[in-house]
């Protein structure tokens, strides 16, 4: 039984029983109820999904990036048997119809290849500095048959020394309610 089943199931017993006194919806005009969209409908039915994190913290373990000190360098990330193919196997294997990789996590470190940005795959030795993990996994989950997703955290970058909620470079000067050499509103 999927999701919507479940809870359409449910909510019908739980109204027949009287949990729920019929009365709460005789008022309700079923036309303006809110109904879900077409997308809401198909990320519902996905029901399980896998979330894949792989960043710089993997080849330096107990590295803090709020730390603001001994960022990985690029040249660190060089992993030998990556391979997307065999994580969306895995996903597949357990009925994962979803899948998510953290494609820039807090570390700063870009997954894909950028042009505007010297910290990421491309600046690193794997696959000569051509490789790009986001480019790998969108592949193997179209071999599999598991839907995409990419997660990009915006709030916090250990190689800009930026934290969530505001922007801050500490050791540069800043000062609350100065903005970021990056620019932004002040804290």
């Amino acid at each position: 039984m999927n999701r919507r089943n479940f809870l359409s199931t449910t909510t019908s017993s739980l109204a027949a029983s009287s949990i729920i006194p019929r009365h709460s919806f005789a008022d309700d005009n079923v036309q303006d109820l809110p109904k879900p969209s077409t997308q809401e409908v198909a990320w519902q039915d996905c029901e399980l999904g896998m979330f894949f994190h792989f960043d710089t913290p993997v080849f330096k373990p107990g590295w803090d990036w709020r730390s603001w000190k001994d960022l990985p360098g690029p040249k660190l990330y060089d992993p030998k048997k990556l391979d997307t193919d065999q994580w969306l196997q895995a996903a597949s294997s357990l009925g994962a119809k979803y899948a998510v990789l953290v494609a820039k996590h807090c570390s700063g470190f870009l997954q894909w290849q950028s042009d505007l940005y010297p910290y990421g795959v491309r600046q690193s030795p794997w696959r000569g500095g051509k490789g790009d993990l986001v480019r790998d996994f969108v592949k193997s989950c179209e071999r599999f048959n598991i839907k995409p997703g990419i997660y990009a955290s915006v709030t916090a970058n250990g190689y800009l020394e930026v934290d969530n909620p505001g922007f801050g470079q500490p050791g540069t000067g800043w000062r609350p309610g100065e903005t970021s050499r990056l620019g932004g509103a002040p804290i």
